[in-house]
């Protein structure tokens, strides 16, 4: 697909949820760079926008993956994100499923999907598929219907190398960013019960990005398990 079919220039909003206080959300301006062919062909694009101390996932090797393998899908499906009986401010807040890889399946296009039984509805695609891991292994894209009905259980994702594809052509190398890189760290110092150690880290997390997911939780655990 030719860009100039397209809008070139788009918004992307990243919300800073933090209990007691009102969701603030910042707009950053998104580039495209590239982009795919609908389905049934690799329907990925490419954005750039700029922006320091941002949370990112780990690109992980989507060839590695087994049938019955365990999956995970993190994204804001409109039913679990606009139900009129929750309240706005939950709007932030994403969606988690999980489920195993079902298979992968040949496309009409000439690649290979990956076919899970995680749940997802319309408001999921574009969202990332992790591995036991947490790396992304693959972008949430469609899933199938009959009878203008959602069939459960059926859902399927572009394979992240394809996205590794398209970087590639644009001669750009995947890196996690450094607060990300401080975080794994901090897990790594909680997990192994060095909690004043992960404290320090976290709390430095949270001065340079109040709202980077799990934060604030994982500052409350490491306060209760030093007063323990």
């Amino acid at each position: 697909m030719q860009l100039s079919n397209i809008e070139t220039s788009l918004s992307a909003y990243m919300a800073v949820t933090i209990p007691g206080v009102q969701t603030n959300s910042k707009r950053y301006q998104c580039e495209v760079i590239k982009i795919g062919e609908p389905a049934p062909g690799k329907d990925v694009a490419i954005l750039k926008m700029e922006g320091k101390n941002l949370p990112t996932v780990r690109l992980g090797d989507d060839m590695s993956m087994k049938t019955g393998q365990n999956l995970y899908v993190i994204g804001y499906p409109g039913a679990a994100t606009f139900n009129e009986y929750l309240a706005s401010e939950s709007w932030s807040e994403s969606t988690f499923t999980q489920g195993v890889m079902s298979a992968r399946k040949p496309m009409s296009g000439g690649w290979d999907s990956l076919q899970f039984d995680a749940a997802i509805a319309p408001g999921n695609s574009g969202g990332p598929l992790f591995n036991d891991n947490g790396d992304a292994i693959g972008i949430v894209t469609f899933g199938s219907e009959e009878n203008y009905s959602m069939v459960q259980g059926m859902n399927f994702a572009v394979p992240i190398s394809i996205a590794k594809q398209f970087l590639g052509e644009i001669n750009v190398e995947a890196e996690e960013g450094e607060l990300t890189k401080e975080y794994r760290d901090a897990l790594a110092l909680y997990r192994q019960g060095k909690y004043k150690k992960a404290l320090e880290k976290f709390r430095d997390i949270y001065e340079v990005n109040p709202g980077y997911p799990y934060v604030q939780g994982y500052i409350s655990e490491c306060r209760n398990a030093i007063n323990k």
